[in-house]
């Protein structure tokens, strides 16, 4: 690829100046990210370096980002740089602006003239750029305004240069890609000499693989074609593991041409805070050494969200068929962003079908697909539409009742199925309760359990054996209670067995059982009355009023003692 170059740009390149054009702080590549990657970042820039890399790419940040970003290089040099994105709304579309600086120095160092010391100097290099960036149909542009300035013991300068790219994608390569020319402006002057631009032209492309269900590898390519050298074919690859919160980054990169001709770096991410380092070996010069930190502040432009959400819904609909809740959306969408391409293109496709939908030759053939492919509810949709439109449309009438009987078999099978399902649910419910109390002998509940899954499955061998279990087990509970003379308890036990099958036999034990109840309770009101008739005979009315109260629960019926209670309550009322 590197060769078709030559062609385009051959007679633009001069190799008499071969690597000599600067000033050195246009000419070293920034952007850790990218550096990690080997410089191949213009197809894929999507943050806040894009700035440094590929303008157009500002239109994929979502919301504010700052970089701050510091290298070590070749031992002897500090580079700093700041970027600044911040995307806008206006007039029912997407711009982003940026701002970028950079600032390049090398230690300080003695002069000497003449054999003389003559102080120390700092060479350096500096560059302040205003980016603006936005849409055009289905690219983004962007466009990068530069000023440069060399600070030189005994010479300074300073250059206007001019960044331009594009990012895009092709549907049918599967991948995104991007082309800059950067640097592109004047000459700098320098004392007696003069540098020229470092004129650049890119272009790369990205694609993005899945491994598993979240992480992703992302592999890059691209070829720069400078002005004062050959061309140099980059290349980088960066595995990403996103988390809920987190997300993190290894990366690998190569170039044919350079100092560091092996990069590697590493990026991780939390919530709105970013870092990235970036390691760079060189033999000749040093390793170099680069990180950033990225901060994204704000919140993502409302409209643009709102635009993003309503278009996948669109495209959702349109893939599902559902032509007129599609057309809804995008009319939707045409409110907020009137000249917003992919929807414009996706509006297109749907207004034909619907055209093409009122045709009634196109209405039947469709309903005819439908009722072939068993699919009654599209089929009787388009028939029913025809019918309206041309009543004496050949064959349509009888197709539509086939259509209607066909729907009306579907959605009957489709609900004994969905019946099924449901009792299905309740069976394997009813089963898991009433196994897990009888797990843990609460017989009661489980013969309740079991008996309501022989009311809907009066088959079901398991619930039958289970009832049988349950009420063996609760009468050997009511017969012990029997035995150790608490009546109470064992009427209450037999009781629960008559209600969950009436028995003759057992209704009388239950009848008699309960007249011996309620003969001993009478007996036991009557000696507490008694007992109340003493104390309040000796004149203790605290004591004879629980008396009463207790033996008018357990009788209720006894007027006697009901107006012995109320008699005493009242006594205790005029005491006070």
């Amino acid at each position: 690829m590197a060769l078709l170059w030559t062609p385009v740009f051959g007679g633009y390149f001069s190799k008499g100046d071969r690597g000599l054009q600067g000033p050195a702080v246009l000419k070293m590549e920034t952007g850790v990210r990218a550096l990690s990657l080997g410089g191949a970042f213009v197809g894929s820039a999507d943050d806040a370096s894009a700035l440094f890399w590929n303008p157009a790419g500002l239109e994929r940040v979502p919301r504010q980002e700052f970089i701050v970003g510091h290298s070590r290089v070749f031992e002897d040099q500090t580079r700093e740089d700041l970027g600044w994105v911040l995307p806008a709304w206006r007039r029912g579309e997407r711009e982003t602006w940026g701002v970028q600086a950079s600032y390049l120095a090398m230690d300080s160092f003695d002069l000497v003239k003449n054999g003389v010391p003559a102080g120390s100097a700092q060479p350096w290099e500096g560059a302040l750029g205003l980016s603006y960036a936005r849409p055009f149909r289905n690219l983004f542009w962007g466009i990068t305004g530069k000023v440069a300035r060399k600070e030189f013991p005994g010479a300074s300068g300073q250059s206007y240069l001019l960044d331009g790219g594009l990012q895009g994608e092709s549907k049918n390569l599967g991948m995104a890609w991007g082309f800059v020319i950067a640097d592109l402006g004047t000459t700098m002057s320098l004392g007696e000499g003069t540098l020229a631009p470092p004129t650049v032209f890119r272009l790369g492309g990205t694609k993005r693989f899945l491994l598993g269900r979240k992480n992703q590898l992302r592999w890059s390519g691209q070829i720069d074609a400078p002005s004062d050298d050959t061309a140099i074919a980059r290349m980088g690859l960066e595995y990403v593991v996103p988390g809920k919160e987190w997300e993190a980054a290894l990366r690998l990169g190569g170039q044919t041409a350079g100092a560091s001709k092996l990069t590697a770096g590493f990026g991780v991410g939390r919530g709105s805070l970013g870092f990235n380092y970036a390691y760079g070996p060189s033999e000749s010069l040093g390793a170099a050494h680069r990180m950033d930190v990225t901060f994204r502040f704000g919140r993502p432009l409302e409209p643009e969200v709102r635009r993003r959400d309503l278009f996948e819904s669109a495209q959702a609909a349109w893939s599902s068929g559902q032509t007129a809740r599609a057309a809804d959306l995008l009319e939707e969408i045409e409110g907020i962003s009137p000249r917003y391409f992919p929807a414009q293109a996706l509006g297109k496709e749907v207004n034909r079908r619907i055209e093409e939908s009122l045709k009634p030759d196109t209405l039947f053939t469709l309903g005819l697909q439908a009722y072939e492919a068993k699919d009654f509810e599209t089929a009787e949709n388009y028939l029913r539409k025809l019918v309206i439109l041309d009543p004496s449309y050949p064959e349509a009438g009888a197709l539509l009742k086939k259509a209607e009987t066909g729907l009306a078999a579907a959605r009957d099978s489709q609900a004994r199925a969905e019946l099924t399902r449901g009792l299905e649910r309740e069976r394997k419910s009813l089963r898991r309760s009433a196994q897990e109390d009888q797990r843990f002998e609460r017989w009661p509940e489980a013969l309740k359990n079991w008996r309501s899954l022989l009311v809907r499955f009066p088959k079901d061998a398991e619930a039958l054996a289970g009832v049988t279990l349950c009420r063996n087990k609760i009468a050997s509970l009511a017969a012990s209670a029997e035995r150790a003379g608490e009546g109470g308890k064992a009427l209450s036990f037999y009781r629960l067995l008559q209600e969950d099958r009436p028995d003759p036999a057992l209704a009388k034990r239950i009848e008699k059982m309960g007249g011996e109840a309620r003969a001993e309770t009478q007996a036991r009101a009557r000696a507490l009355y008694q007992e109340g008739v003493r104390a309040y005979d000796g004149g203790n009315l605290k004591k004879a009023l629980p008396l009463f109260e207790e033996a008018a629960r357990l009788n209720p019926d006894d007027a006697a003692i009901a107006r012995a209670r109320d008699r005493v309550r009242t006594e205790l009322k005029r005491a006070k």
